[in-house]
């Protein structure tokens, strides 16, 4: 029976300093998740490169940058960034009890686009836990065919790694409802036909960019197929990023909801996942969760996670997607059902 996570291969190793899984990316998927586990004799960074379709793999030429924020149980909460470094670090953390990493990979067998990584790690440093959030970005326009995970100080005890293709069908456990590939300019996507055949909703948005440079991407929900522009709307996220202090955006009553910043130069693209729950139900409001990963005008790395309410108890039946200026240039938009 078909699914949502197509299984492409996997790749183990003991007693090693790096481990390269190969040939795992391929024109078939937009969209792959790697879920890697491992073990060493001491707390380190977990180093990611990319390798090309010539079995090369890039540790030169100050290509990638990332951003990491570190989640301790028995301490402070850390920073961990970067820009034009050989390697994205922090894409997960290693320790001598263990390390757990899930992480997506956007375009990477894409020569047009830069390959964007977002990823969610798990692990012990010392007695204490600590998760990390991480995003990252390879900035050339190459063809990704694989990876290399390798430590910053000591050998991997152990490292599994597995990659799954993420097929957007319809069968399986994820049903498209909805879809609209923008190629030319227009003002806004809506992806209408939620309702109570599944209790959640998903959207994917991968390769977006507007016509206008340094301009606001929001999200508004939708009714009988028209956007609401009530000021209903209350966001909160953390955004995560490599030129700065990581920051907090909130507000509320607002007639919209921004969920990152879009710009026009080469990778200034924006990929995201949203989860909607409570749309078709009347007396509940809708709240939205956001996954957001992308370069702004500025060319800067940004991941943004968090949450969106609207704030009516009413039946909403999708989402609107519009630049705070100007128009949506290019990208592709979807809707899924999760099956129940």
């Amino acid at each position: 029976m078909a699914t949502s996570l197509q299984f492409i291969k996997s790749a183990s190793a003991t007693s090693v300093a790096f481990l390269q899984i190969t040939d795992c990316f391929s024109a078939d998927y937009d969209v792959y998740k790697v879920v890697l586990d491992s073990d060493n004799s001491s707390n380190a960074d977990l180093y990611t490169r990319v390798i090309n379709d010539s079995a090369t793999v890039i540790s030169t030429g100050s290509k990638y940058d990332f951003a990491s924020h570190e989640l301790n149980a028995g301490g402070s909460y850390g920073v961990y960034k970067n820009t034009g470094v050989n390697q994205f670090e922090g894409i997960g953390f290693t320790s001598t009890t263990g390390n757990s990493t899930v992480a997506y990979f956007y375009n990477p067998h894409n020569s047009s686009s830069y390959t964007f990584a977002m990823a969610q790690s798990s692990s012990m440093y010392t007695t204490n836990l600590r998760g990390g959030k991480s995003i990252g970005v390879y900035k050339n326009t190459d063809t990704i065919t694989g990876l290399e995970f390798r430590q910053n100080s000591t050998d991997f005890s152990y490292i599994n790694v597995s990659v799954y293709g993420v097929k957007w069908i319809m069968s399986g456990s994820l049903i498209k409802i909805d879809e609209e590939i923008v190629s030319s300019a227009v003002a806004s996507v809506s992806l209408t036909g939620i309702d109570s055949t599944y209790d959640v909703y998903m959207v994917k948005i991968n390769n977006v960019q507007s016509v206008n440079d340094n301009v606001g991407v929001y999200i508004r929900v939708t009714t009988s197929g028209t956007a609401d522009s009530d000021s209903e709307y209350d966001y909160a996220n953390k955004g995560l990023r490599t030129d700065t202090t990581f920051d907090n955006n909130s507000s509320t009553n607002q007639d919209k909801a921004i969920f990152g910043i879009s710009g026009t130069g080469t990778g200034e693209i924006m990929n995201a996942i949203f989860y909607c729950f409570n749309f078709n139900n009347a007396s509940e409001y809708s709240f939205l969760t956001q996954e957001v990963s992308y370069r702004n005008s500025a060319g800067v790395l940004k991941g943004d996670t968090g949450g969106v309410v609207h704030t009516v108890a009413e039946a909403n039946d999708g989402v609107n997607i519009f630049m705070q200026s100007g128009n949506i240039a290019s990208g592709t938009f979807s809707l899924y059902g999760l099956r129940k």
